[in-house]
Order: C-alpha cells, then sequence, then structure tokens
C-alpha cells in the first residue's frame, strides 16, 4: 500500500493544529495549578494569621503536608500533559533545549543556603531572606509560562505573575519594615484571589480557544 505524502500545506496545518492541542493542553493544566497553589498559599499565609502563636505547631505541620501534597499534584499535573503532548511535539519545529534542569536545582540549593546563613545570623534576617528568595520565584513562574505557550502567554498567567510579584514585594518590604509579624501575610490575599480567577479562566478560555480556531473534539 502506497504511504500518501502530505503536501506543505497540509504539513503546515498539522503543525497549526498541534501548537493549538499543546496550548489547550497546558492552558487546562495551569487551571489545575493556579487553583491548588492558591489554596496552598491560603494555608501558608492567612491560616497562621487567624490562627496566631496558640497553634504554631499543628499550623507548621498543616503547611509542610500542604505543600508536599501541592507539589505532587504539581508534577503529576504536568507530567500528564507533556506525555499527552509526545505525539503533538512530532510536528512542531524543535527550539533549542536549555539545561533547564540544572538551572532549578542551581536555584533551590542557592535559596537554601540563603535562608540558612540567614537564620543563623538572626531571626529578623531569616524571615526577611525568605521572602527575598520568593521574589525571584517570579522569574521561574514567567519562565516556564513563555517555556509553555512561546509568545502568547494567557492573560491569566500575566494576571498570576504579576499578583505574585507584588504580594512576594510587598511581604518582602513589610518584613523589612516589621520584623516576623503577621502584616506579611496580608500581600498574598491578593494572589490568593488573582489566582482563584486566573485558574476559573484558564479552564473556560481553553475551551473557547480551541472553538475559535475550529476545533471542537476535545471540548466536547
Amino acid at each position: 500500500m502506497a504511504s500518501e505524502i502530505l503536501t506543505k500545506e497540509e504539513l503546515e496545518d498539522v503543525a497549526r493544529r498541534a501548537l493549538i492541542f499543546q496550548r489547550y493542553f497546558f492552558r487546562r493544566a495551569y487551571g489545575t495549578y493556579y487553583a491548588v497553589w492558591a489554596t496552598a498559599l491560603s494555608v501558608f499565609f492567612v491560616i497562621p494569621f487567624l490562627v496566631g502563636s496558640a497553634g504554631e505547631f499543628f499550623v507548621l505541620m498543616l503547611q509542610i503536608a500542604t505543600g508536599i501534597v501541592a507539589t505532587v499534584i504539581t508534577v503529576q499535573n504536568f507530567t500528564r500533559v507533556i506525555r499527552a503532548n509526545r505525539l503533538w511535539q512530532a510536528f512542531i519545529p524543535r527550539r533549542r533545549r536549555v539545561p533547564y534542569f540544572f538551572f532549578i536545582i542551581a536555584w533551590w540549593v542557592g535559596f537554601i543556603l540563603v535562608i540558612y546563613f540567614g537564620f543563623r545570623f538572626s531571626t529578623y534576617a531569616g524571615y526577611t531572606s525568605i521572602y527575598l528568595m520568593l521574589i525571584s520565584v517570579v522569574y521561574f513562574l514567567a519562565l516556564n509560562l513563555k517555556r509553555s505557550f512561546q509568545d502568547k502567554i494567557p492573560f491569566e498567567g500575566k494576571i498570576a505573575v504579576g499578583s505574585y510579584g507584588l504580594s512576594a514585594t510587598a511581604s518582602f518590604i513589610l518584613s523589612v519594615a516589621f520584623g516576623p509579624s503577621n502584616f506579611v501575610s496580608v500581600p498574598w490575599l491578593l494572589t490568593i484571589a488573582c489566582w482563584i480567577f486566573a485558574s476559573t479562566s484558564a479552564f473556560r478560555h481553553a475551551h473557547e480557544e480551541l472553538l475559535m480556531e475550529g476545533i471542537e473534539t476535545l471540548g466536547k
């Protein structure tokens, strides 16, 4: 049986559809990501503000458990998306690979060292270094969105990055001004609210985008 040779136009259409499906998968994955970490941020910053010093040990254990669960869900979520995209990636032009894994490891080592030496110096310096390093997460949020969506980052992604950046910067300034206190939790209410909005928006507009491109099968 002779194999059918696709024309240039047909290949371009396949590549276009591959990119559309990739965007759809990642947009829904980020919808889950925003929802999971909006919940986690509520546990990290809102619950300690409400409980106060009375239940510090309980809150700490809850925060650790929440961080682990949120991380596991995030890894599984994006792993499934990457696997689903392998077929479509065959039709997408390859880009130069960046040693991203080693970059992440180097950042984590730096994160831990800065906080460790901060607490060795003083409790005030330790907490301030935590909020300082949280600002650097903005770069990774933006970088991951860029890697997932290339030059067309969804508007909810921009809102998520912007709100996180504002909250991280404000909490660092408050930690410098007041030291360890409940004041540093207040700016994170902005990120929690924006990430809940970003999650609902990602799920809603992912389907709408498929329909706009004339692709309906995944949306049903």
